[in-house]
């Protein structure tokens, strides 16, 4: 059977402060990683760090499917039995914003083959310059909330500012 993309995401998010950072980050590479990734369903892990904002930290795991967290290998293994690094590292513990969710594929409702699959597809998008026949003037000014005035054959366009 071809190998195909998962059809579920966990996703989390949380910042941590700066004297966890280093231990979270071993912790989060060294031992994490791996583990849920020789859970059967887990299918590929993503780290990132934001550039600017927060939450600092997002991880990302594409799963076979979602129910993968309600299977005896996800719960036995990872989330009932943390290892001791886990218990004093994780984000659960010295993170703040932690958020934690996790996601259905909604459409396309089946799964492509990754041997099918190309690039995202790209749109090109042109921009003709037309030349309106008439000034367009806003139906409402947004400081009085009422229909502008009407301009009279005589003015330009420089006459009547925008909103």
């Amino acid at each position: 059977m071809a190998k195909t993309r998962g059809m579920g995401l966990l996703m989390f998010w949380c910042d941590v402060d700066p004297e966890h950072e280093q231990e979270f980050n071993r912790w989060y590479d060294g031992e994490h990683i791996q583990r849920l990734l020789s859970v059967p369903g887990f299918l590929d892990a993503g780290r990132y760090v934001a550039l600017k904002g927060g939450p600092k930290y997002l991880g990302m795991y594409e799963l076979e499917d979602h129910h993968v967290l309600r299977s005896a290998a996800f719960l036995d293994e990872v989330r009932y039995r943390p290892s001791p690094w886990r218990q004093k590292t994780s984000g659960g513990h010295v993170g703040r914003n932690y958020i934690l969710n996790a996601y259905r594929q909604i459409f396309p409702a089946r799964a492509t083959p990754v041997e099918a699959t190309g690039p995202m597809p790209r749109i090109r998008l042109s921009f003709q310059p037309q030349t309106p026949t008439a000034p367009i003037e806003p139906t409402i000014t947004p400081r009085t909330g009422r229909p502008p005035p009407r301009p009279n054959a005589a003015s330009s366009p420089k006459d009547h500012p925008r909103a």
